[in-house]
């Protein structure tokens, strides 16, 4: 009827032995009452003490261990965020899935990551960061050891970062690079140093990224390198050359006794004129004679050359400055003088558009067209003198003579055989003209400058021949 008690607080019974089935509502031990439900007692009804079991609660054997059977998984936090299990069916590996994982210390040079390899061989323990993606591309970032801190006020900063990527993704012919950053200035994080894998077979480059000469880049012994990459492979040879003009500050690079310094020019030019009668390109017979050279030549800045008696024989060409026979310098020109001594330049057939030079002065032009065109005279200069004579009388048109920039400078006379003409004359012209249907052949006019103006003279056989005036 539920109300019967076996035994009371004072008379006990001792022991209690029952082969069979004990039914109770509750269960209390020692004073305790046993709040588990029977379902949850029977979780402690293990077959092995310290191997875990679906369903049963993780106990220890007698050694302490507790063994976790291969691939079952023992997970952290309330969704599972975190799992471990020992990969038996896979590479025999404990595997951690999750996101972060941290280790953490408030001890001073703690926590310390010690990967121990004990194996006699010369073989040692390897960190791998692998990623293990679908669809590998050129560029990807394989993997980042990053080194984290705070700067003065207590902002996260990443001062260092060494990063693998994948320089060439290609089957067969894989590239990778491995970056080196550090936080320059205002945090920033920039690449310093880049090992890179090249596509020729067992080349890689070594770039200093930063490198400039001047503020980044390369040191050695605190010391920056300030020369370029194209400076430093001077260095190494070649058959270029940059033509320079050496001027007393600049500067050779000179072995000093086993130490590389910058020497000046002037110190070599002092040199070699202390040493000059010993360099090997001088033929000397004397400490002060020099002999015969046979190659070279002799600048503007060699001086005054005073041979004596002897002759100075070339068969080359002669550039001088002034010319002189010892009492009268030669103030000619070279055109002046081949004008003057090559009868056939002295002379022009011209048939059309003529542009006159000084170099032509003392020639003359005959006028051998029928057809218009125009004489134009050079700017006037003393001693300048030119010839013009009809050779075909212009039939269509007329020969014209014009000053340089159609100056009003023309002054002069032409005379004409006519008895009852007087033919023209002009004290500021600019133009002379040989008129169609009017001039002959053998009309003539001459002009002559004194520097400033043209003087002119000439003939005609027939009235209004020759006219002058301004255009």
């Amino acid at each position: 009827n539920n109300d019967i008690d076996l035994g009371t607080s004072g008379n006990q019974f001792k022991n209690v032995y029952i082969n069979g089935n004990l039914e109770t509502d509750a269960l209390s031990l020692n004073g305790t009452t046993v709040s588990s439900s029977a379902a949850e007692l029977n979780y402690s009804d293990i077959s092995t003490l310290g191997t875990s079991e679906a369903s049963k609660v993780v106990t220890a054997n007698s050694s302490g261990n507790i063994i976790f059977p291969d691939n079952d998984l023992l997970y952290f936090g309330s969704h599972s965020d975190w799992s471990m299990t020992y990969d038996e069916s896979g590479n025999d590996d404990l595997v951690m899935t999750g996101s972060d994982f941290s280790i953490e210390s408030s001890t001073s040079e703690k926590p310390i990551v010690s990967i121990l390899n004990t194996n006699a061989d010369a073989n040692g323990a390897s960190l791998k960061l692998n990623k293990n993606g679908s669809s590998p591309a050129t560029n990807d970032v394989v993997g980042n050891i990053d080194f984290i801190s705070e700067d003065a006020d207590n902002n996260v900063t990443t001062f260092g970062r060494i990063q693998s990527t994948i320089v060439d993704v290609t089957a067969g012919g894989e590239e990778g690079g491995l970056g080196i950053y550090v936080a320059e200035n205002d945090g920033t994080l920039t690449k310093g140093m880049e090992i890179k894998g090249l596509s020729s077979n067992g080349n890689i480059t070594v770039d200093i990224s930063t490198h400039d000469g001047s503020a980044g880049g390369l040191m050695l012994a605190s010391t920056l390198v300030t020369a370029t990459a194209a400076e430093l492979n001077i260095v190494d040879g070649g058959t270029s050359a940059t033509g320079t003009t050496i001027a007393d500050a600049d500067r050779v690079v000179f072995n000093d006794d086993g130490t590389m310094k910058q020497v000046a020019v002037t110190d070599l030019a002092a040199y070699f004129d202390d040493e000059i009668t010993a360099m090997p390109n001088l033929v000397t017979t004397a400490a002060t004679t020099v002999g015969a050279l046979n190659s070279g030549s002799i600048t503007s800045g060699f001086g005054s050359i005073d041979n004596g008696s002897s002759a100075i024989t070339t068969t080359g060409t002669v550039t001088y400055g002034t010319l002189n026979d010892g009492t009268t310098s030669l103030t000619a020109t070279a055109a002046e003088i081949n004008a003057a001594s090559d009868i056939d330049t002295r002379v022009e057939n011209v048939t059309s558009t003529n542009s006159i030079t000084a170099a032509e002065s003392g020639k003359t032009f005959f006028l051998n067209s029928g057809t218009e065109f125009v004489s134009t005279l050079p700017a006037p200069a003393a001693g300048l003198e030119y010839t013009f004579i009809v050779k075909a009388a212009p039939s269509s048109a007329s020969y014209e003579i014009k000053t340089n920039g159609d100056a009003d400078i023309l002054i002069g006379l032409v005379t004409c055989a006519t008895a009852d003409d007087l033919g023209a004359n002009d004290a500021d012209a600019d133009v002379i003209t040989f008129v169609d249907g009017q001039a002959a052949i053998g009309d003539w006019v001459q002009v002559v400058s004194d520097g400033t103006s043209w003087y002119f003279s000439g003939a005609s056989k027939v009235a209004e021949g020759i006219t002058t005036g301004t255009s």
